[in-house]
């Protein structure tokens, strides 16, 4: 038994990472959009429950900003997943 784990020293062995299960851009575009659409549907059943269940205005309130907080701070960062380094999309460069 030599020592090795996978045998032979092809590279196909290497782990591969989350961002090379997309096969193109496009769906690499799909799936954080549907992620985006999840977690914006998670918030809204989140804003129905507290509207259901807490009956202090105050407090609802304040876990209705939360709440909003979270969803805009997601709405934010989808630009960031969905173009890492820092391209808007454009083809037009800045003089």
């Amino acid at each position: 038994m030599s020592g090795s784990r996978g045998g032979g020293t092809n590279g196909s062995q290497q782990p591969k990472s989350r961002a090379s299960f997309a096969r193109d851009p496009s769906e690499s575009e799909f799936i954080v959009t549907k992620r985006l659409v999840l977690a914006l549907a998670a918030y809204v059943a989140l804003a129905a429950l507290v509207l259901a269940t807490i009956s202090d205005p105050k407090i609802r309130a304040a876990t209705l900003v939360i709440l909003a907080m979270f969803a805009v701070k997601t709405w934010i960062r989808r630009g960031d997943v969905m173009h890492p380094d820092g391209e808007d999309g454009s083809d037009i460069k800045a003089m």
